[in-house]
């Protein structure tokens, strides 16, 4: 008894090509895949690229920002004199040392006595 005899309506030829056709449709199967998971790994190289180019940018960005701070403060210490922020207040901002309010306490009103 030959193998094709067990299935009836068979022929050699067709179980042959059977044969045949299964894994060479798996590999097309597995090679389309493989295409497939490649393309994706292009694109997130791609988008991996991209978000390093705007890494950078963003560090240069950060470097410049932190080099014009440092200049501007020291800056600020070269220029700065503490006896005239309390004029230059007053005259910009109407701010009042608080030392300087004089403090007037009221007398309170007598208050009679409760009744019990």
């Amino acid at each position: 008894m030959t193998r094709t005899a067990a299935y009836p309506g068979r022929t050699r030829r067709s179980a042959t090509a059977s044969l045949l056709w299964g894994p060479a449709l798996g590999c097309v199967l597995v090679a389309a895949l493989c295409v497939a998971a490649g393309l994706h790994l292009w694109h997130l190289w791609q988008f991996q690229s991209g978000q390093y180019a705007h890494l950078s940018a963003l560090e240069a960005a950060l470097a410049h920002a932190q080099t014009q701070k440092q200049q501007q403060q020291e800056e600020l210490v070269r220029r700065f004199d503490p006896q005239q922020l309390q004029p230059l207040l007053r005259e910009r901002y109407g701010w009042v040392d608080p030392r300087d309010l004089i403090v007037k306490l009221k007398i309170p009103a007598t208050a009679q006595a409760p009744r019990l």
